[in-house]
C-alpha cells in the first residue's frame, strides 16, 4: 500500500518524508529491508540522531529530530527498585523461516548458531539467586527453536521457564515483576529500557547482526560499561555483580554515561520535542529548495 502512496504522490510531484519507527536504524550494518522498502520511497528520513546511511543502498535526506515516542517514553517512566524479585526476563528477537535480508534479520539459516548461543546460556548461567523467564517474540519464533527452548528448561533444572504469553510487548506491570530485562541484540525493546532506565544487559554474539561504522564508538562503550556480553561466561559474572547491589549497578557512572552517549545518536529524546519538531518543518516549508 505504502509504494501505491509514494508512486502517487511523486507522480503529482509532492515529497515524501518517512520517519524512524524503531530499533537497528543507524547503529546496525547493512539493513536492506529498511533501505529498500523505506528510504528508497522517501525525499527526507527523520531519524532518532544517526545521519550516516550505507551508500551501497537506497539512501535519503536526513532529518534528525527527537523520537516523540522515546521522549515520552522517558518523561512518564514509572519504574523503580522496590523490592528484589529474583526473577530475570530473556527476550530473544523475531524468527523468520525464510530469507528476508542479507544481514540485520533472523532467519532459519542462522537456527543451528542461535540454538548454541542459548544453549551455553543455560550451561553457564548460575541459578542459585534467581530464575529465568524467556518471553518469544510471537508463536511462530518460539516453534522454530521449541527443541531448544525444551533443553534449555532441562539443563537448567527448571530454573528456566517458558512463557506462554508469546509476544515482543513491554508493560509496566512486566517491568516492575522483574529485576533485569536480558536482550539478545539491541532492538526498539533495549532502547525502550535504555531511555526508561530500566535494568538491561545484551547477550550479543553478533551471529546475523553488527554494529555499524558510527555506531562503533558507542557500542564499545556500552562493551565497555558490562551491559553487552558476547559471552555467557561474561554474562553470568555480571550477573552476579547486579544481584549484590542492583541500584549501585544500575547507577554506575560509566554504564549511565554509555547509555547517555548511545542515545544521544540513535534514541534521542527532548521533553520539548513538539517545539522542535514545529520549528524544523516551519523552516523547511518557508525554503523555495524544499520545492524543487
Amino acid at each position: 500500500e505504502s509504494y501505491y502512496i509514494a508512486a502517487t504522490i511523486k507522480e503529482k510531484k509532492g515529497i515524501i518524508i518517512g520517519q524512524q519507527h524503531g530499533g537497528h536504524l543507524g547503529y546496525i550494518e547493512d539493513m536492506p529491508i529498511f533501505a529498500e522498502g523505506e528510504y528508497a520511497l522517501c525525499d527526507f528520513y527523520i531519524t532518532n540522531g544517526w545521519s550516516n546511511f550505507n551508500k551501497n543502498y537506497p539512501t535519503s535526506q536526513p532529518i534528525i529530530l527527537p523520537s516523540p515516542r522515546l521522549s515520552y517514553l522517558k518523561r512518564n517512566s514509572k519504574f523503580m527498585f522496590k523490592k528484589i524479585n529474583n526473577k530475570i526476563l530473556f527476550m530473544p528477537n523475531l524468527y523468520r523461516k525464510f530469507t528476508l535480508g542479507t544481514i540485520g534479520q533472523v532467519s532459519s539459516d542462522y537456527l543451528e548458531l542461535i540454538n548454541n548461543h542459548y544453549i551455553d546460556l543455560a550451561k553457564n548461567l548460575n541459578f542459585q539467586n534467581y530464575d529465568m523467564y524467556i518471553k518469544p517474540y510471537d508463536n511462530l519464533s518460539y516453534q522454530l527453536i521449541e527443541e531448544t527452548y525444551n533443553k534449555m528448561e532441562d539443563l537448567s533444572l527448571n530454573k528456566i521457564k517458558i512463557s506462554k504469553i508469546r509476544q515482543k510487548g513491554l508493560s509496566p506491570k512486566i517491568t516492575n515483576s522483574f529485576d533485569l530485562l536480558i536482550w539478545d541484540q539491541i532492538g526498539s525493546g533495549a532502547i525502550d529500557c535504555f531511555v526508561s532506565k530500566i535494568p538491561t544487559m545484551i547477550y550479543w554474539n553478533k551471529i546475523y547482526s553488527f554494529e555499524s561504522v558510527e555506531a562503533k564508538n558507542a557500542i564499545t562503550q556500552l562493551v565497555n560499561a558490562k551491559i553487552i556480553h558476547e559471552t555467557s561466561l561474561s554474562l553470568n559474572k555480571e550477573i552476579s555483580i547486579f544481584y549484590n547491589n542492583p541500584s549501585k549497578w544500575q547507577n554506575n557512572i560509566t554504564r549511565v554515561r554509555a547509555i547517555e552517549n548511545f542515545n544521544k545518536t540513535f534514541a534521542l529524546t527532548s521533553n520539548n520535542w513538539s517545539i522542535s519538531w514545529k520549528a524544523y518543518f516551519k523552516k523547511l516549508i518557508a525554503n523555495d529548495k524544499f520545492y524543487e
